[in-house]
């Protein structure tokens, strides 16, 4: 049971937390295509339309990409994603203009994928498997603090939590997609974490830390076993 001399403390330190301001959003920029439009938006490649309200690609099997200018490095990356069936999108939320940068892919309606690009090629980094097909409208969020730490949420709930720090600088930001069904909308843009992540969990107690030890347990067994044997005599 509580002590009464400890209650007072209790209380105290609830309406202390209870009456403190929360943290707002540097908002750098954002998008929710309202007007109809999508001024300040560079189409690279295929066609665009914002007269629903939001981005909708409509060319269908190309590769519609567009982008913004955005310097965004460290900070939070918002948005709403609509899916089809065969997926197929792409946001690279911090980009040079040589391609270099980070990209978060949905190749289909089951996975999302965090990629490093590497100029002219891409290097998958870690990825994560939905237990059922996702499909219409997703709401992401990408976290990066200033140690690299990034935090991919799926409506609301962390499936990547990786360290990447390859780049630090961004230039562009980016929406890929090759199906005209597709779209995104209510883009903010931050250059402060607005999620707090959980503390993050030592390596060694990581599932691909202890994947790791798991092969190299069952390759030591076996090679230990097969020393043992003795060859049959004839």
């Amino acid at each position: 049971m509580m002590k009464y001399s400890v209650f007072p403390l209790v209380v105290l330190l609830c309406v202390s937390l209870s009456t403190a301001a929360p943290c707002k959003a540097a908002i750098v920029w954002s998008d929710d295509f309202d007007d109809g439009d999508y001024a300040g938006w560079t189409v690279d490649a295929g066609m665009f339309s914002a007269e629903e309200n939001v981005l909708n690609p409509m060319l269908e099997g190309a590769g519609n990409t567009i982008y913004r200018v955005s310097s965004v490095s460290q900070g939070t990356w918002s948005f709403d994603a609509f899916f089809t069936e065969y997926g197929s999108g792409a946001v690279d939320f911090m980009l040079t203009i040589d391609n270099y940068g980070y990209e978060l892919e949905m190749p289909d309606a089951n996975m999302i994928q965090f990629y490093r690009m590497e100029g002219g090629t891409q290097t998958r980094l870690i990825y994560f498997t939905f237990q059922n097909s996702l499909s219409s409208w997703q709401h992401f969020d990408i976290t990066r603090d200033s140690d690299g730490r990034t935090c991919i949420y799926h409506n609301g709930t962390l499936v990547i939590d990786t360290v990447e720090t390859t780049y630090s600088q961004s230039q562009v930001f980016v929406y890929i997609t090759t199906h005209s069904g597709q779209a995104i909308d209510n883009i903010v843009v931050s250059n402060t974490v607005d999620i707090e992540p959980p503390p993050q969990i030592p390596f060694y107690q990581q599932t691909w830390f202890l994947t790791i030890i798991a092969a190299v347990i069952v390759i030591a067994v076996m090679t230990v076993f097969l020393l043992r044997r003795k060859p049959n005599k004839f």
